[in-house]
This record gives structure tokens, C-alpha cells and sequence, in this order.
């Protein structure tokens, strides 16, 4: 059997608490135009990256209108970050910290866009954990598609079973088992569905719960 040596970790909502923040900005610049923003909105925006986001802005509000409420929440999102107003999930640097001790490899695999990727890892202090990132510029398809993931296992070079991926969102998720990779939930926005609980490895309420698993030596070669 494989044993598991690369662990995948998609990033907003699962490693950083940055939904709010998107609601919050995405909300004030759709509002500033006249269009009303809920949470159950934003749930379908989750993990899709920024290409879905753009395309779904301007199915509502036209090309030019759609790309300047993008803009216009990027850019207040993007002041929130340099404010220091993002924090990490529970858990998180207690779990990437057990991983590199265990000699894990760790991959972020976000639809988001390098940038943001790069700027969120460093503010919040856990960039020296990951060893690579995937990111949106990286795929030509975004979150459900399986490319991320697809993306993640020819850069590390290794077979499926060796890989174990974190997610929060039901894109999320869709992408990590349409690669057919075996798949940690830790819902953020909205709960798992009976059907996604039922394809998880796990389905957890706080992302270190995964620790007793990993020092498990027949759970790590599912």
C-alpha cells in the first residue's frame, strides 16, 4: 500500500478565516451599485476562484459594471489583508507544524490568485510551511474541475494515493474527488451534505482533529 507523504490544502476558509472578509467587501461594493448581496449568495461563490467571481458579477451586472464591483471589492478586501484583519482557522499552525515534523510535504492548491496566495501565507505567518502553491493563473479550469489538483500531482511527482487533500467548500471537494484523491472536509460556510460526507475520508469540525489519524500508520495508506 501507499502510504500518504503529500498533503494538498486549498487556503481560504480552510487554512485562513478570509470569507467574512470577502462577504463583508464583496457585499458593500455590490450594494454601492444597487445590488443586494446574502450570505447564501456568497456560499455559491465559495472556493470557485476569481474567474467564476468575475463571470458571475458580470452575468449580473453587465461587462464594464461587473468588472468595477470586482475591482472595487478586490481592492477594499486587499486593504482588510494589510490591515492585519485576517486570522487562521483553529488549529491550523498546530497541524502544519505537526506536518513538516512528520516530514509531510505541503502543497497550497487554491483557486485564488498567486498574489493573494502569496500575500495572505506571508501576512498570517505560515508561508515557511508549504514547499509549493498551485494557484489560479496555474490552471486554465478552476474549482469543481479536477486541473488544481491534477496541477498539484505533476509538479510533486507522485502517484494519487500519495496525496491527501484538505477542502472546506463543495467545489472544493468535487475537484479533490474528481482527481480521485482521497479528501479531508472541514466545512467553513456551509454544512456537508450527507452524499459529501459519505465520499470524505473525513469530515471534521477543526482542521488538527486530522493529527491521531496521520500517526496512525494503516490509516495513513488508504
Amino acid at each position: 500500500m501507499t502510504q500518504k507523504t503529500h498533503l494538498f490544502f486549498d487556503m481560504d476558509g480552510l487554512l485562513i478565516d478570509t470569507e467574512a472578509l470577502y462577504f463583508e467587501t464583496r457585499q458593500a461594493a455590490l450594494l454601492a451599485h444597487g445590488y443586494p448581496y446574502s450570505k447564501e449568495d456568497h456560499a455559491a461563490y465559495a472556493g470557485r476562484g476569481w474567474r467564476y467571481t468575475l463571470s458571475r458579477l458580470q452575468d449580473l451586472a453587465g461587462p464594464s459594471q461587473g468588472q468595477e464591483i470586482f475591482d472595487q471589492a478586490l481592492a477594499t478586501f486587499r486593504e482588510g489583508v494589510a490591515a492585519g484583519r485576517l486570522q487562521l482557522k483553529p488549529g491550523v499552525e498546530k497541524l502544519l507544524a505537526f506536518a513538516k515534523d512528520q516530514g509531510y510535504v505541503s502543497y497550497i492548491t487554491s483557486a485564488s490568485t498567486r498574489y493573494n496566495v502569496l500575500t495572505m501565507t506571508e501576512t498570517t505567518g505560515i508561508q515557511p510551511y508549504f514547499e509549493a502553491y498551485v494557484c489560479g493563473e496555474d490552471i486554465e479550469r478552476s474549482k469543481p474541475y479536477p486541473d488544481v489538483y491534477e496541477e498539484a500531482l505533476k509538479r510533486a511527482g507522485i502517484a494519487r494515493e500519495a496525496a491527501l487533500v484538505f477542502e472546506d467548500s463543495e467545489s472544493g471537494f468535487l475537484s479533490a474527488r474528481a482527481a480521485g484523491l482521497d479528501t479531508v472536509l472541514i466545512p467553513d460556510l456551509l454544512p456537508a451534505s450527507p452524499q459529501m460526507r459519505d465520499q470524505a475520508c473525513l469530515c471534521l469540525d477543526q482542521i488538527d482533529e486530522v493529527i491521531p489519524y496521520l500517526m496512525d500508520e494503516e490509516w495513513r495508506s488508504l
